[in-house]
């Protein structure tokens, strides 16, 4: 999926086209249903762990935070303060006074640092990261225990048909992308949790099934994600799809799909995955930029610029990945994990008392 959006963008950016398979914001949406149904295998996984809600709760923020936070904090702190300079190389025949307009602004750090500018159409795509879809998993996460508190409380189907509910109303009261304002106005990008709540919410319901998959209530969890997928477009419905017989049926060391994806170039994959899809771009245009510069580039046919700009950017960008995982993304998961143990000792931890007898009282 990571390798999907970055090479989508890539075709988009040099040839002005979308790859025949399919638009890399399909990818971004599988993205969201595997968010979903890792989220909920992991909380169901580890929730023996915890004696109460809130504590898991608290371990869940705190590991997902450093997941997510060091990268993003990294990588977005280079496309603020290079602004102009990203600027120039997206908009080649931008202005002077077009590059001045892209001043770095306080409220406009302070929106991403604190993961809150998916919510504002300002700020949700504003620079030349995709880092849009990263503000909405972390609205994501912070909704994520109380969507299974509501499920607990409420009924599973009475939350689904409340969260498809509150999805199609969003998308009926915004408009998205390049398209007129409705009544509520406009989001240059779905960053708003509830564009793709349904979305998220089908994840989760696969990870129940996949939990009582030897019942025949997980036919019922199954139903209600596909409830959910219903304003999916075809395509996506066809990955999700083949991602549930993916993990259903998996056969472990019999089956080609599992050691496919288990092996090293597998497991490579997935490393690099969250750098490739917010480093991408950081290589991408500044590549593409010094080829249209040169004489030569622009005369050779299209697949030739294609084939010549993927080969450019797709060693030096898994390269960096490689390293910002070993560097940054292991480390802020460790991280994570010993701040996770310390606040829940700190947070719940009870001394307990003992009462000794009193001496005077006798035998």
């Amino acid at each position: 999926m990571a390798f999907w959006v970055f090479y989508g963008h890539l075709q988009i950016a040099c040839l002005g086209t979308v790859p025949r398979f399919g638009h890399p914001a399909n990818a971004v949406d599988v993205f969201m249903f595997l968010s979903g149904f890792l989220m909920t295998y992991h909380w169901l996984a580890r929730e023996r762990k915890f004696q109460s809600g809130v504590r898991q709760s608290v371990d869940f923020y705190t590991r997902r935070f450093f997941r997510i936070a060091p990268l993003y904090y990294l990588v977005f702190t280079v496309a603020f303060l290079g602004r102009n300079y990203f600027f120039q190389v997206t908009h080649p025949g931008a202005t002077a006074a077009d590059v001045a307009g892209q001043g770095r602004h306080a409220v406009d750090a302070l929106a991403h640092y604190s993961f809150l500018f998916g919510a504002f159409p300002k700020y949700v795509s504003n620079n030349i990261l995709p880092d849009w879809s990263i503000g909405l998993e972390m609205q994501f996460y912070l909704f994520f225990p109380l969507l299974l508190l509501a499920a607990l409380r409420l009924g599973s189907l009475t939350t689904i048909g409340l969260t498809v509910v509150v999805t199609y109303v969003t998308n009926h009261l915004f408009s998205l992308y390049d398209n007129p304002a409705r009544v509520l106005g406009n989001f240059p990008q779905p960053g708003l949790l509830f564009f793709k709540l349904d979305i998220f919410m089908a994840g989760i319901c696969l990870a129940y099934h996949y939990r009582d998959r030897a019942n025949v209530r997980s036919l019922y969890w199954l139903l209600l994600g596909c409830i959910c997928l219903l304003r999916t477009s075809v395509q996506v419905k066809g990955i999700i799809f083949g991602t549930m017989c993916l993990i259903h049926f998996d056969q472990r060391a019999n089956d080609f799909a599992h050691r496919l994806l288990t092996s090293a170039l597998g497991k490579f994959a997935g490393d690099t995955s969250y750098s490739v899809y917010l480093v991408h771009v950081l290589i991408l245009y500044p590549v593409l930029s010094a080829f249209q510069a040169t004489s030569w580039y622009p005369r050779l046919p299209d697949w030739k610029q294609l084939a010549l700009c993927l080969v450019a950017v797709t060693l030096p960008l898994y390269s960096l990945a490689a390293l910002l995982h070993r560097l940054v993304e292991t480390p802020g998961i460790a991280l994570g994990r010993r701040v996770a143990v310390w606040l829940d000792a700190r947070l719940f931890f009870r001394p307990v008392v003992v009462a000794l007898p009193d001496p005077s009282s006798g035998p």
